[in-house]
Order: structure tokens, then sequence, then C-alpha cells
């Protein structure tokens, strides 16, 4: 997508340069709130929607999240 950050690849940086798990822990947490908001700030414009519908006659239809997989031999028919 060709969207970057200096922000978050700092944070990114700081994370994985910590060498104490206490610090280390702390940063993830302090990071992953600043990061996140930081994404949903530049990319707010991206969000997207995935919907699916099934007949009540199948049994055990789900969505995979990343549309990798339609999950098909999953599928049934109802009894």
């Amino acid at each position: 997508m060709g969207w970057h950050s200096a922000q978050v690849s700092r944070a990114l940086t700081d994370m994985s340069a910590a060498v104490d798990p206490k610090r280390r822990s702390a940063l993830r947490g302090a990071h992953r709130r600043r990061a996140a908001s930081r994404t949903a700030g530049d990319t707010g414009d991206l969000k997207y929607q995935h919907s699916t519908t099934a007949s009540a006659r199948l049994t055990n239809v789900s969505v995979d999240p990343l549309e990798r997989s339609y999950r098909i031999s999953r599928m049934g028919w109802a009894a």
C-alpha cells in the first residue's frame, strides 16, 4: 500500500532493542497503543467490511477474515 510512518518504525525499533523483559513489556503496551492510533488516523479511509450470507440449509459456514478460503470442504447440508 506504500504507507510508512517514522513514528511507528521508531516504536518497533525501540521494542525490538529492549533487552530487559519488564522494559520490553512496558514499551510494547505504550507503543502498541501509539502505533494503532497512528495507523488508524493515517489509514482511516481504508475501512473494509466483509459480508457474507448463507442458507439455513447449510451447516458449518464460516468466514475467513483474510479471504483466503471459503472453507467449502467443511460445509454440509443441514438435516
